[in-house]
């Protein structure tokens, strides 16, 4: 849990980080240094464990490819809803796709979706709307809500690639993909994209100031080391319990943005943030029930052997020497 509480404060000082950027560094900047870092570091810890950064089959290149599409498109959509709207909300909107994501392993992977996951996932859009506050439903209730409606969508737009993304994850792990490789691929594709948008706009506008561009590169260690702490507590813990955990970040996020950076948030907002919250935390509850009751079952129908759960161990200690 301490790696999982670790995710959520590295996820929510990136956040905040890029908020407070807004005026001196572009999004799509910060988003092309952050590929940078992370493909430096994931091809050195693959080069160095032995391991080929080539896909292993065609069929592998798809996914890895599509999750790299995925991926970078989440992280540059939310880069920019963080440096313009306030960050608890955009946050709050970004971690819908836990709901999101419930859908589409319905329609992907045919995963159970019941009446819980439909309400659930209604609760998640409404708490959406409220935050997002659209014209043609609220009308001009806040003289600065027009101003907030197109970050919001584009926050939603996030949430929906980072729910595909994890999709394309979950099946990249039964082709027994290394935990780095989705990493790397993830960001060349971020890399790619925002170079192509820093090239055809109005060019690297980054100032050159070093401790500017020192904060932005530091930015793409801490996602780094982000993505490793979830790596590691994935592999020890229950998703749920970890998801559990780093939805933490959004209170994190709330909380400073409206006692550090004056954000005076609405009735509205708040009840929109409760609503995706409460929707994510059940969820991960009614998951870890799940998986006790077919883990229960599977020891009664077939114990695991020693031999077992030794190679279960040895698979948490190898993700434990490749990212600690």
């Amino acid at each position: 849990m301490f790696f999982a509480f670790g995710e959520a404060c590295c996820s929510s000082t990136i956040t905040i980080v890029v908020s407070l950027l807004k005026d001196t560094v572009d999004s799509t900047e910060i988003a092309f240094v952050r590929g940078l870092v992370t493909m430096f570091l994931s091809m050195v810890i693959l080069i160095y464990k032995g391991e080929n950064l080539k896909p292993s089959s065609f069929n592998e290149f798809k996914f890895l490819a599509a999750q790299g599409i995925f991926g970078a498109a989440g992280i540059w959509s939310m880069y920019y809803a963080y440096q313009n709207m306030p960050t608890g909300d955009a946050s709050a909107i970004v971690f819908s796709y836990i709901a999101f994501t419930a859908l589409f392993e319905r329609i992907f992977l045919k995963e159970p979706f019941g009446w819980l996951e439909m309400i659930l996932t209604g609760v998640t859009i409404a708490g959406v709307v409220f935050i997002m506050r659209p014209p043609f439903l609220f009308g001009g209730v806040e003289e600065n809500q027009p101003r907030y409606f197109i970050p919001a969508i584009v926050a939603l737009v996030s949430a929906i690639f980072m729910a595909l993304m994890v999709v394309v994850i979950r099946t990249l792990g039964k082709l027994n993909t290394q935990a780095l490789k989705p990493a790397f691929y993830f960001a060349c594709s971020l890399m790619i994209f925002t170079g192509i948008s820093i090239v055809s706009q109005r060019g690297w506008t980054m100032p050159g100031c070093t401790i500017t561009r020192l904060i932005t590169v530091g930015l793409g260690f801490v996602a780094f080391a982000m993505f490793s702490c979830l790596s590691y507590a994935l592999s020890v813990e229950s998703g749920a319990y970890v998801t559990m955990i780093t939805v933490s970040e959004v209170y994190m996020v709330f909380l400073v943005d409206v006692f550090f950076l004056g954000t005076t948030p609405t009735w509205l907002s708040i009840g929109g943030v409760v609503m995706i919250v409460g929707a994510s935390t059940i969820t991960s509850v009614k998951k870890i029930i799940q998986a006790k009751k077919e883990e229960n079952q599977a020891e009664e129908n077939c114990p695991q052997t020693g031999e077992e759960r030794e190679n279960h161990v040895d698979v948490r200690q190898e993700i434990l020497e490749t990212f600690v």
